[in-house]
């Protein structure tokens, strides 16, 4: 489905340009001088439609699902 700008006033359509400079960026080298420690959380809802939900092993069309992750970096001395 296109963006249409007439159903919302909030955003606009991203131009190709600023979307490759937001995602390519300007590439950099960065250390981290201490350790650092990261928490991420994940919940998903999506439901199952057409000939898949109508399977025999399908037994509810609506699926959660969801993590927890934890990360630590150490510090880095180069």
């Amino acid at each position: 489905m296109p963006f249409d700008e007439n159903n919302t006033s909030s955003y606009q359509s991203l131009r190709a340009e600023d979307f490759r400079e937001i995602v390519r960026g300007e590439p950099r080298g960065r250390t981290k001088a201490t350790p650092m420690m990261q928490i991420a959380d994940l919940v998903l809802y999506s439901r199952i439609i057409g000939d898949a939900a109508d399977s025999p092993i399908v037994t509810a069309e609506d699926q959660f699902s969801g993590g927890l992750g934890l990360t630590y970096t150490f510090d880095r001395t180069d």
